[in-house]
């Protein structure tokens, strides 16, 4: 990599591509912007160093300036793992820069990276902007293909153009950008100060004593008060701060089982929310172990959960080589809200589980609804069958408790066996935990989901 701020020959430094950027525009020229994005590059930087991670760049570096030299297409280097391609555009449609980010991603995915004897796959996210048929500025267009690719990280495409994803990107990426800022510093600065965990107690339904919690992450944020996760997920994963958020729930999650094991309160296991794109980078489960082993706590005490929205938004097969990793370590996994992905089915033959957990919408209800009671009764029989422990979430009533323990499902956690709390709750819960903890309010009812 070049001192001066260059990736390789033919590649265009930060400044000039930007300046070019300008020129075209001041000269009213008609043409697209392509901000190219490697998905999960941090992992490789963690995997490789930083030596090993600058060639890994170098070679797709030179890959996308070979696509765009055969396109007629300019090539720079915005920083990072970030490329920025400008190429003519006419056609309001923006059918070529649609053709050439095809192109440029598949470039990127279609073949290993070689480095230091491994081989590595990469994807990308491409987002573009366009200025055919209309004369922002610089700033703007650079700006728009910009939320056009943190569009595309956050859905089942690569490639994401503004001016067809706007609504959604608005409502979306667009929708506080504030937000994701300070999480980056929250996260990356002050090692998580202002975030904390919320527990939700899972019973047993045949002894109803808690034999698990479930670790719900909130922001106590300084001018808006507490948030709950639907507040800023979606900013979190658009901003490439999702692994860090997991890292810092799994970790403080591990310590504060450890902690209620230290004064004999400690629960069956802990359960924690990964997202299918953290898991899918090589050495997730290595880490995972590693913060298990510096607690020396069992691997089986914790139960890594995965919704099959993200099986349906990521490779499968990655995420299944991770998930076979930690199961040969001992920690067990969840496939979380079953009941509404596309294929559920299909998933209990692919998917590396332990542990089911049935969707509150098919729950909820339960208990004057015949179909869905079959419904259920099949599902925790299919589950029962093939080895895996069944939870049900969104328990809402005694009833419901009765029936779903009639068919067999060994678990359930809902608002009437108890709402997140704070670990200082749970301390108080745990001891005295036969029978149901219904009608528990948390001492901080912001606590609540």
């Amino acid at each position: 990599m070049a001192s001066d701020g260059r990736m390789a020959d033919g590649v265009l430094s930060r400044q000039d591509i930007l300046g070019q950027v300008e020129d075209r525009r001041r000269r009213s020229q008609s043409f697209s912007c392509i901000v190219i994005d490697l998905d999960g590059f941090r992992s490789v930087n963690d995997l490789l160093g930083e030596r090993g991670g600058d060639f890994v760049l170098t070679q797709a570096a030179e890959r996308l300036r070979r696509v765009s030299d055969q396109w007629g297409a300019t090539l720079g280097w915005l920083g990072a793992d970030q490329f920025l391609v400008l190429i003519a555009e006419d056609d309001p449609e923006i059918a070529t820069a649609r053709a050439l980010a095809a192109t440029l991603e598949e470039a990127v995915r279609s073949q290993p990276f070689e480095v230091l004897g491994r081989f590595l796959r990469l994807t990308a996210s491409l987002g573009v902007g366009s200025s055919a048929g209309e004369r922002p500025d610089a700033l703007h267009l650079v700006r728009s293909a910009h939320l056009a690719m943190y569009y595309a990280k956050s859905s089942p495409d690569a490639v994401s153009v503004y001016g067809d994803d706007s609504e959604r990107i608005g409502g979306s990426v667009t929708s506080d950008p504030e937000l994701a800022e300070l999480l980056n510093v929250v996260l990356t600065e002050h090692g998580g100060s202002g975030l904390l965990l919320a527990y939700q107690p899972i019973l047993s339904l045949e002894t109803m004593q808690i034999r698990g919690l479930e670790a719900l992450v909130r922001w106590d944020h300084p001018q808006r008060g507490m948030l709950v996760p639907s507040d800023f997920l979606v900013s979190a994963q658009t901003s490439r701060l999702s692994r860090d958020l997991d890292g810092w729930v799994l970790r403080r999650a591990l310590d504060d089982l450890k902690l209620l094991d230290t004064l004999h309160l400690g629960p069956e296991f802990v359960t924690v929310n990964l997202t299918g794109s953290d898991l899918a980078y090589e050495g997730c489960s290595d880490e995972i172990v590693a913060e298990l082993e510096r607690r020396s706590l069992d691997p089986s005490r914790l139960v890594v959960e995965l919704t099959e929205t993200d099986l349906a938004a990521n490779s499968i097969g990655e995420i299944a080589e991770s998930l076979w990793e930690l199961r040969d370590s001992g920690v067990r996994v969840a496939l979380d809200d079953f009941g509404t992905g596309a294929s559920s089915i299909s998933h209990l033959d692919t998917f590396p589980a332990d542990v089911l957990k049935i969707d509150k919408s098919m729950v909820l209800g339960v208990g004057d609804n015949r179909a869905r009671m079959s419904l259920i009764r099949g599902v925790v029989s299919l589950a029962r069958n093939i080895g895996l422990e069944v939870i049900a979430e969104g328990v809402d009533s005694s009833e419901v408790v009765e029936k779903l323990a009639s068919f067999g499902c060994a678990m359930g956690q809902g608002y009437f066996l108890g709402r997140p709390m704070p670990l200082s709750e749970v301390m108080t819960v745990l001891p005295t935990s036969a029978g149901s903890v219904a009608g528990r309010e948390s001492c901080d009812s912001t606590v609540q989901i």
